[in-house]
């Protein structure tokens, strides 16, 4: 197989894996809804807070309801999932219709379930490569999908293009860390703060067990899972400035929240006092430390008006596709590693058991050397044994 092939390959490979994981999440909203730490109604309300200064008042009610003087006429939802943020839109009368797209088309047969009778129409597209019509949207919004793009470049040239002269582009993204490798002074953060919440809260529903500690996950089991994920999210904001003049934005801090929260979420019952409690304590930590400088801010809220002409100098997609093939390459290369690492774990483990095995049987064999011997002396101090050395001991 070529190069070119075998980079084909796994670009659909990785494609469909993407779009099948975001397909399964789709499809259990509850179990998304244990694990997802803004999926909480208390972190929903202190987010709206955060964001509109009223605990009932999304993100996105209050950037249409702000920026736009009466409902656009067409919004855009880009990696629009289950379509539960198009069907908002509609219901709140922010827009007269919306269009969502997205990669996966198991996560769209959800949305198209859920649609009814509303004016929303969905098609599949990957904004990594797939192009959008010009000059046809109001508004677009991303909920979280910007930061699963690996071709930004494309993606923004591709919305600037297909925003109206000053059109909107919302964002409610992670902007954090590349694959959510924090560094060690943030774990040890959260793990400061993990050690001191009750053991009740420290089951983890994605793994299935409770943990004494929280670990940032190695790069091939994420890449393993989901290899979109946050793949380059910290270059997000500084290439959609190219694109976009920033009107508003509401920083929403989760640099504790997100590691300490995700997965354990569904533990916290809002209707159990101490549950709520314990929870208003760590979203209130996370709020001080964000304000006062001492954690970045992992998520944004985020209105931005589409700019005349794209900064000069911005990175044009094919740059980004440039970017996005060296990126897959390495990913090839981190799962072989990660593949060969395990291979070598566990012949690692195999030879330990065999070492303690082996072990074992020389304990086992020495104990045994040792009961013989004991024996043997015992046999030699009593009875005719004793009495034949007694007469050899008198012929010398």
């Amino acid at each position: 197989m070529s190069v070119a092939e075998r980079s084909d390959s796994y670009r659909s490979m990785r494609s469909g894996k993407v779009g099948s994981h975001w397909g399964l999440y789709c499809r259990d909203r509850e179990r998304l809804r244990l694990l997802g730490w803004a999926e909480h109604p208390q972190t929903e309300r202190h987010i709206n807070r955060l964001v509109s200064g009223d605990p009932d008042t999304g993100y996105i009610d209050w950037a249409l309801s702000t920026f736009f003087d009466s409902p656009p006429d067409l919004g855009l939802s880009i990696g629009s999932g289950s379509g539960y943020l198009e069907r908002l839109i509609i219901d709140h009368g922010l827009a007269a219709a919306m269009e969502g797209v997205d990669i996966s088309t198991e996560a769209l047969s959800v949305a198209v379930e859920g649609r009814g009778e509303r004016t929303i129409d969905y098609l599949v597209r990957d904004l990594n490569a797939d192009d959008l019509d010009p000059g046809r949207y109001d508004f677009a919004v991303s909920a979280a999908a910007l930061h699963h793009l690996t071709n930004l470049e494309h993606c923004l040239e591709q919305l600037h293009g297909a925003l109206k002269a000053d059109g909107l582009l919302v964002i409610y993204e992670y902007v954090g860390p590349d694959r959510f490798q924090w560094d060690d002074a943030r774990m040890a953060l959260v793990n400061r703060v993990y050690s001191r919440l009750p053991r009740r809260y420290r089951f983890n529903h994605l793994t299935e067990r409770t943990r004494n500690r929280i670990e940032r996950k190695p790069l091939a089991h994420m890449i393993e899972a989901d290899p979109s994920e946050s793949v380059r999210s910290s270059e997000l904001l500084p290439l959609a400035d190219l694109y976009f003049e920033t009107l508003e934005a509401r920083p929403l801090g989760a640099g504790l929240l997100h590691p300490l929260l995700e997965g354990i979420i569904g533990n916290f019952d809002e209707d159990d006092e101490v549950d709520r409690a314990y929870l208003d304590l760590v979203l209130a930590l996370d709020e001080g430390l964000t304000r006062g400088g001492s954690l970045p801010a992992d998520f944004i809220v985020q209105v931005m008006r589409r700019r005349r002409e794209p900064v000069p100098g911005a990175p044009l997609a094919w740059e980004g596709a440039r970017k996005m093939d060296i990126i897959h390459r390495q990913e090839e290369e981190i799962l072989e590693l990660g593949r060969r690492l395990g291979e070598a774990d566990e012949r690692n483990r195999e030879l330990a058991e065999g070492v303690a095995t082996q072990q074992e049987e020389i304990e086992r064999l020495r104990e045994h050397g040792h009961r013989l011997l004991a024996e043997n002396e015992a046999l030699k101090s009593r009875g005719p044994l004793k009495y034949v050395r007694f007469l050899k001991a008198r012929r010398s």
